[in-house]
């Protein structure tokens, strides 16, 4: 029984190689743009919290995921935000990550503010809880910080700071994990790129680069690449907008374990 606990824990831990002490559900659009974080394609709850200071009025998602095939280890992520003019933006998120009596689940609230028309900082509350039958349950809390800033009409930057205070004492797989992240994100007419460079804390600096590509409405193609120190992790994605609604599906390639597969929906309402 031990054995297998350790064992699910350990393809939990371990969802892009080894680039993070734990592992969360993502959305769609975020696993398929190698999960950059300082300027997220995600809403602000699972990427920089400074992000839905830009979003519409009400925004809202749900996705789905396999996380290895050939195996029942299965998640989902949900959330929302609610933006207003004069107040800023109101988020919260919660996603899971499991296989049978073993899970980790992350609880989200986080606020945003524009400083400028493209300028905005903001901070995300997180619980984290894990539970595994047969032992006790573990929990703790952190929080994110980021800001996204213009460098130019077309492009934007971001940095990004989670679990700024991490606690020495407890292992790495049992607290959430500390990373930096900074970069950039370029928007040319169909095309929209985007580079950063990390630092977890258990792990040498990464690099990420995404590409959204939307050659004819309503369709968008989209693909990323992560490169640590041992490990090249692709990833694969499409979309479809259709007004206020976008269905997405990512499928990131794993190469000592297997293909993961998501799929997602969201809803923007109009802007204020």
């Amino acid at each position: 029984m031990r054995f297998q606990i350790t064992t699910l824990f350990f393809l939990l831990i371990l969802p892009f190689g080894k680039t993070k002490a734990q592992s969360f559900s993502l959305p769609a659009k975020q696993v398929a743009m190698a999960n950059i974080k300082a300027t997220s394609f995600a809403p602000g709850y699972y990427g920089n919290p400074a992000q839905v200071a830009f979003s519409d009025k009400l925004n809202a998602f749900a996705s789905i995921e396999n996380r290895y095939l050939g195996t029942d280890i299965q998640g989902f992520a949900v959330g929302a935000s609610y933006t207003s003019s004069s107040i800023g933006s109101f988020q919260m998120g919660v996603n899971r990550l499991g296989i049978n009596g073993l899970f980790v689940q992350e609880w989200t609230l986080g606020y945003a503010r524009k400083l400028a028309k493209k300028t905005a900082i903001g901070g995300n509350l997180l619980i984290l809880n894990r539970q595994a039958d047969h032992y006790d349950d573990f929990r703790t809390i952190s929080f994110n910080l980021g800001t996204q800033f213009p460098l130019s009409e077309n492009i934007q930057a971001g940095i990004f700071l989670s679990n700024p205070l991490p606690d020495r004492k407890e292992k790495p797989a049992y607290s959430f994990n500390s990373e930096f992240a900074a970069g950039i994100i370029w928007k040319i007419t169909k095309l929209t790129t985007a580079f950063e460079i990390s630092k977890p804390q258990q792990t040498k600096y990464l690099i990420k680069t995404a590409f959204d590509y939307r050659p004819k409405k309503p369709f968008s193609f989209l693909a990323g690449i992560q490169v640590g120190e041992k490990n090249l992790l692709p990833s694969l994605g499409m979309s479809y907008r259709l007004k206020g609604l976008e269905l997405s599906f990512s499928s990131v390639f794993h190469s000592s374990l297997s293909t993961g597969l998501n799929f997602g929906i969201s809803y923007s309402s109009v802007g204020m």
